[in-house]
């Protein structure tokens, strides 16, 4: 019973973001069926949207609503996935030419290059754990495709909504890991993902030892990400984690 409640209330939690993006694929999937785009669309907003309200937990009954253990681990798990990584303005630097920004595609390529080896580094601490579930780990190659020309972005950017529900309700060393693939294969959409993948690796690493251990943890693996950094973005990145390690979970940091 509890599993199904908690199925309902992941709908329930769908962010706009996400709703915006699946209606999106619903608009690309009729142009592709050569049906008229606007009514499922239109259906599947509306579907979703009541579907949210209904199945909120505030509209459940009482009896089968979520235990307050269940409650306080999803508080926790939103507040672990609450932190922004972006910043609310746009470092020019970590933009495209083409849109705006300053960034060259090769300099682009770079940074997910290093965004996926911190991705990867860690990849272990979920793969020893969940050895049936590759989607991480596929999430990389994608990525690591995508720096070869072979997949476009908006495949790599789908990735990313893939191997990030991998880790939901893991332990921490495995959600961070997941979680880290995920932002490495975003940064085929958005360079500035590349610290989201840097951070999560840090933290895996950081949560897979005693906590006694945790800062040593971090700081070898932060240093193990800036010996791979390669010359041509190098100042960048490290400038760019002295401005956001505040947004980072201060992983740049001990």
């Amino acid at each position: 019973m509890e599993g199904d409640i908690l199925k309902m209330q992941s709908i329930a939690n769908i962010g706009i973001l996400d709703l915006f993006k699946v209606v999106h694929d619903a608009g690309l999937v009729a142009r592709r069926l050569r049906i008229p785009c606007v009514l499922p669309v239109l259906a599947l907003s509306i579907t979703l949207v009541e579907g949210c309200r209904v199945l909120s937990p505030c509209h459940l009954p009482e009896n089968l609503q979520a235990s307050p253990r269940t409650r306080a681990l999803e508080r926790r798990e939103a507040y672990i996935c609450s932190m922004p990584i972006l910043p609310k303005e746009r470092d020019p630097r970590l933009v495209t030419l083409r849109r705006g920004g300053t960034l060259s595609d090769e300099h682009h390529r770079l940074l997910a290059a290093w965004a996926l080896d911190c991705a990867e580094h860690v990849l272990p601490l979920f793969e020893d754990r969940q050895p049936g579930d590759s989607r991480p780990r596929h999430a990389i190659e994608v990525g690591r495709a995508w720096i070869r020309g072979e997949v476009p972005m908006r495949e790599a950017h789908r990735e990313a909504f893939l191997v990030n529900a991998a880790g939901r309700s893991r332990p921490d060393p495995v959600k961070f890991a997941a979680l880290a693939a995920g932002q490495a294969v975003a940064v085929a959409h958005v360079a500035a993902h590349d610290l989201g993948a840097a951070a999560y690796a840090i933290r895996a690493a950081g949560a897979d030892v005693d906590p006694r251990d945790a800062a040593a943890a971090r700081a070898a693996e932060r240093e193990w990400q800036r010996s791979q950094l390669p010359a041509a973005v190098r100042e960048l990145v490290l400038d760019d984690q002295k401005h956001r390690n505040a947004i980072c979970w201060n992983a740049f940091t001990d």
